[in-house]
């Protein structure tokens, strides 16, 4: 007579599809909290599991992730290095030789077969691939939080310099800028210069004149740093303007566009034509004053002279006799020197 092989029930079958599929819910947790409660709900229920423990890490830098009914690394540590003395405790490593190694501690009241040693396999599989998922969307949270805090922190910077900082494509369309040139063109937010041009400006009337300096840069790849240009304000006025503008690359040094920068120098600019006025006019009254002390030394030296004239002259005036025709003539040079000496004081 044939021996008769022994077949797994259907009520076996079915409670083993049953914790298959339970254990595809792995996939639903939101959180590592609720795929941890899930695990922990999962073993207690399904394999009476009376101690389950999660450890993370390799080496020294081993921890304790999740554990129920254990309350210390030590403690499960201890448990895995006895394991071999003991038919109902399992572990399971996953993701082996890297820094994410877990591994998977299992102790139940009975000795564990072959189907829950399977079942224990499986969850574990799962487990490990849903922790890795939560890192790897938390690696990327955490790049996401840094590339955002890296550009509130670069829009804080451009916000405070005292300079005005814009970007452009290569049809000078604009890409960006900081607060204050966007005040300078007329808006309140940087935002609003995204798209436009310099056509669109307050500064409509030198848009020709700045698109040109952009192409410059466009064709040439080469810098011009620290020239002067006007600028019309939006209050109609006229400014003066210091500007940079070099070529943007990108990591291949291929040109995208052009990065410029300008500072107002109209306060600047009125002070020193008013420093300059003012040496101009110092310039003159000195030229003046050497004129002066000129003109007093000459005068000085001129009385000196008229002094010996009129000294002379009345010296000969005193010794004529008042009918001598001379005295007439010598009267007439004493009147001009005396009139002379009037005007030279």
């Amino acid at each position: 007579m044939a021996k008769q092989r022994n077949h797994p029930s259907d009520s076996s079958i079915v409670a083993e599809l049953t914790i298959l599929h339970e254990l595809s819910a792995f996939v639903m947790a939101d959180t590592r909290q609720q795929l941890i409660w899930e695990v922990i709900e999962k073993v207690t229920r399904f394999f009476g599991t009376t101690y389950f423990a999660v450890v993370s890490g390799t080496g020294q830098n081993q921890e304790l992730s999740v554990s129920f009914g254990l309350d210390s690394l030590a403690e499960v540590l201890a448990r895995v290095q006895d394991i071999e003395s003991y038919d109902n405790r399992m572990v399971i490593v996953c993701y082996e030789n890297t820094a994410e190694q877990s591994l998977l501690y299992f102790e139940q009241a009975l000795p564990i077969d072959d189907r829950t040693r399977r079942l224990y396999g499986i969850l574990a599989g799962r487990f490990s691939d849903s922790m890795n998922a939560f890192r790897l969307k938390e690696k990327k949270q955490q790049i996401e939080t840094a590339l955002l805090e890296s550009q509130r922190t670069l829009r804080a910077v451009l916000d405070t310099i005292p300079v005005r900082v814009f970007w452009k494509d290569k049809n000078l369309t604009f890409l960006g800028c900081n607060k204050l040139f966007a005040q300078d063109a007329g808006y309140s937010s940087p935002s609003e210069v995204i798209g436009k041009d310099d056509f669109q400006m307050v500064w409509k009337e030198q848009a020709l004149l700045y698109r040109a300096d952009d192409q410059k840069v466009l064709d040439t790849g080469v810098e011009i740093l620290n020239y002067e240009e006007p600028q019309t304000a939006p209050d109609k006025t006229i400014k003066t303007l210091r500007v940079s503008k070099i070529p943007l690359r990108d990591q291949d040094n291929n040109i995208l566009g052009v990065l410029g920068a300008y500072d107002d120098i109209t306060a600047a600019r009125a002070a020193q034509q008013d420093k300059e006025r003012l040496q101009q006019q110092l310039i003159e009254s000195q030229k003046l004053e050497s004129i002066g002390r000129l003109a007093g030394g000459v005068a000085h030296d001129f009385n000196n002279k008229l002094g010996v004239i009129i000294g002379y002259a009345e010296m000969a005036i005193s010794e004529l006799a008042p009918e001598n025709p001379l005295r007439a003539d010598l009267e007439e040079i004493l009147k001009a020197a005396k009139s002379s000496a009037e005007l030279a004081k």
